[in-house]
C-alpha cells in the first residue's frame, strides 16, 4: 500500500458521518454555494494533525500532488498541513522554494476558508516577507475569492513585523469587495494592526474608510472603541487625502 493509499484509508477510518454532514453545512458546500462541491468525512483537525505529523517527512512533494486534489475535504486539508510541516523543517532556500513553487502551482485546491487560513502566513506570508510581494496584489485583482483572501491573510506574516504596507494595498484593491468572506479577512487584519499601532490603522482609515463598503468598514473598525466605530460608521470622521 503506498503512502497516499495508507494516509487516505487512515482518515476514512475516522470518519464521522454526522459531523461529515454538520461540516458540508458550515463550510458551505452546499449546491449553489461558494464551497459546493467539496465532500467531508467529518475527521476532527487533532486527527488530521496526527497523521499530517506522522506522514510529512516520507511522503514525496509528487504524491502531494496526488493527495490534494482529492474532493475529500480532510484530504487536501492533511496535505496542507503536511506542506506546511515540510516548508517549516525546509534547511535551504531552494528546498523551500520547491515547496513554495509546489503550493503555489496548487493553488486550485486551496479552495475553502479554512483551507487557506491554515497556509496562508505559514507559506506565503513566510516566503514573502523579504521578497517582492507583487504576487499578493495580482491575487487581490484576480477576482478568485480564495485568492484574494489568501493574499490578504498571507499579509498578517508582515503585520506581525510591523509592516502594514502591504496590507494596506490590499485594502485598496478590496475595498468594495461583496463578500462576507474578504470582510472577515480584513477584519483579522486589522485587529492586528490595531493591536500593534493603532495610530497608523486609523492614519489608514481616515484617509480610505468611505471607499470601503459597509460590511468592510464594520469589521475593519471593530478592533476600535465603541466611540471611534461609531464615527466612522457615520461618517463623522473628516476624510484625509492620500
Amino acid at each position: 500500500m503506498s503512502t497516499v493509499q495508507e494516509i487516505r484509508s487512515t482518515l476514512s477510518s475516522l470518519k464521522s458521518p454526522k459531523k461529515g454532514a454538520a461540516l458540508q453545512k458550515h463550510f458551505k458546500a452546499g449546491p449553489g454555494e461558494y464551497a459546493a462541491g467539496d465532500k467531508f468525512l467529518g475527521v476532527d483537525m487533532a486527527n488530521q494533525r496526527t497523521v499530517a505529523k506522522e506522514n510529512f517527512k516520507n511522503i514525496s512533494l509528487e504524491e502531494l500532488g496526488e493527495l490534494i486534489k482529492a474532493n475529500i475535504h480532510e484530504f487536501r486539508m492533511t496535505t496542507l498541513m503536511m506542506i506546511n510541516y515540510k516548508f517549516a523543517e525546509a534547511r535551504s532556500e531552494e528546498e523551500r522554494s520547491v515547496i513554495f513553487d509546489f503550493y503555489i502551482d496548487n493553488l486550485d485546491y486551496v479552495n475553502n476558508w479554512d483551507l487557506v487560513d491554515t497556509t496562508a502566513e505559514k507559506i506565503l506570508g513566510v516566503y514573502l516577507l523579504n521578497k517582492d510581494r507583487t504576487m499578493l496584489l495580482d491575487m487581490a485583482k484576480s477576482r478568485r475569492l480564495w485568492r484574494e483572501r489568501l493574499a490578504l491573510l498571507s499579509s498578517m506574516y508582515f503585520v506581525r513585523s510591523k509592516d502594514y504596507s502591504t496590507s494596506f494595498d490590499l485594502v485598496k484593491i478590496l475595498a468594495q469587495h461583496p463578500h462576507e468572506i474578504i470582510h472577515q479577512a480584513i477584519g483579522k487584519v486589522f485587529a492586528e494592526i490595531i493591536k500593534r499601532d493603532v495610530d497608523a490603522a486609523e492614519d489608514f482609515l481616515s484617509k480610505h474608510y468611505r471607499g470601503m463598503s459597509s460590511g468592510m468598514l464594520k469589521h475593519a473598525v471593530a478592533g476600535l472603541s465603541e466611540d471611534r466605530q461609531r464615527a466612522y460608521k457615520t461618517g463623522s470622521i473628516k476624510p484625509v487625502e492620500d
